[in-house]
This record gives structure tokens, sequence and C-alpha cells, in this order.
């Protein structure tokens, strides 16, 4: 289920970037490509958080009727959380990558003078910031991957610790039913919240597609589109490389 979603958002966004290039490099000065594609790029992001979270869900109902639980299942069942996070943030920071270059080896013919980015066509300067006003949704994306990959590194640690007779284990603090009640409730968090977000992150997609060849530059915007695309860029490495650390103390 995970693999069968992550490839069809993957789908997704190679068809909505592939368009939003085709039609930046071919039409008039349109907003930056980077921002038009910031929803397409927070799309693989976001997929795999829901698709994990119910994934966890079942697994952790197998394990309790199957009484398999221990430091291999907890392994495999952690594994299985942050690999698919780790490949929704690669494409995101590739999706970003791409854009950006784009932008950069943008043909100077379809580039506006200087003096035409200020006065904006009347009705379609909102669009382009529309575009910034959807980059804000990477504050919850990113909440909810670093969320979902704690729970991969507390079900680490309960399997990792050990249970003498007659003594209460503790995970992180916690005693065994707070750990279970903190897990179930970040999961459910995850199925729930990352499923609203894939939707809010979609439909910002699919109006940028539609909105995009409407939309004006200025040379604020593509100040603004740099930043936020540097920003969300570094975010991207830094989420990269805590889940590549992640996925390196499973090995």
């Amino acid at each position: 289920m995970v693999a069968a979603g992550q490839a069809i958002a993957f789908a997704i966004v190679v068809v909505g970037l592939a368009t939003l290039i085709r039609w930046s490099r071919s039409g008039p000065a349109t907003a930056p490509l980077p921002l038009a594609a910031i929803s397409f790029a927070l799309l693989l992001l976001i997929v795999p958080v829901p698709l994990v979270a119910i994934q966890a869900i079942r697994d952790f109902q197998r394990m309790g009727e199957s009484g398999s639980a221990g430091a291999k299942g907890a392994a495999v069942l952690a594994h299985a959380i942050v690999w698919p996070l780790w490949l929704g943030c690669f494409g995101f920071v590739a999706a970003l990558a791409a854009s950006a270059v784009v932008q950069s080896f943008r043909d100077p013919a379809t580039e506006p003078e200087p003096e035409s980015l200020q006065p904006q066509r009347p009705g379609r300067a909102w669009i382009g910031w529309g575009f910034c006003a959807s980059a804000f949704l990477i504050v919850p994306a990113g909440s909810l991957v670093h969320l979902t990959r704690e729970i991969a590194s507390w079900l680490l640690q309960a399997g990792a610790t050990p249970t003498a007779r007659g003594a209460q284990p503790m995970v992180a603090g916690m005693d065994l039913e707070q750990f279970t009640r903190v897990i179930s409730g970040r999961l459910v968090l995850g199925s729930l919240g990352g499923s609203a977000l894939t939707l809010v992150v979609l439909f910002f997609g699919v109006a940028s597609i539609f909105t995009h060849r409407m939309s004006s530059s200025s040379m604020a915007l593509e100040r603004v589109s740099w930043a936020v695309t540097a920003i969300a860029g570094a975010f991207g490495i830094w989420t990269l490389i805590a889940l590549t650390v992640a996925l390196r103390s499973m090995a």
C-alpha cells in the first residue's frame, strides 16, 4: 500500500512539474517556477506520513495478535516507517532543485525587462503571492514528518529495552502503558492529519497548474521565490540527513 501510494504521488508530481516547466518556458513572464512547483514538492514530503501511519497501525494489530513483538519486530516496523519518509524527503529536495535549476536557466527572451516587472497585470498579482502562501504548508508537513520519524526511534528503544520480571519497562521516560498511548495518538494524528494535509497540498498543486499561466511576476516576487526555495531546501536537506542517520542506526 505504501509503495503504491508513493508511486502514484511521484507520477502526479512528474506530470505536474512537466506541465509547469513547459508553460513557464513557452509563455510570457509568469510567477517564478519554484513558487508554483512547491505544492507538488510538498506532496512528495507529506504523502508517506498517512500511508506509513495506517500501515503501522495494521502492523501493530498483527504483532499484538501473533505475539511477535520484540527487538527484531520493532526494527522491521521502524524501518518500514522511516524508509518511505526518506524517499519522500529525497523527492521533495529533488523537485525543489529541479524547479530552481529550470528557473535559473530560463530563456532570457521570455524574461521581462525590469521596468515591466513593476506594473503587474490587474487581478493577476495575487496569484503569485498565493503560491507564497502555499509554501507555509511546509510547517505542518515538516512537523508531521518529524513526529512520525520519532515514532520509529521510540520503537527501536522499546525493542532494545530489557524487561526484568516484575519490573515495569520504561521507554523514552514513559512506562509501557503511557508509551502505547502516545504511539497510538501519534499514529492517529499522522493518519488523519496527514491525509487532510495531503488533500490540501494536492488542491494547491492542481490549482497552481490552472493559475500559473495567468500569473504575473515582479522583482519582489522573484526575491521571495529564491528565499522560500533556499529555506525549504535547507529544511529538506536537514530532514534528509536526520532520516539517513535513523536508517543507518537500523542497519
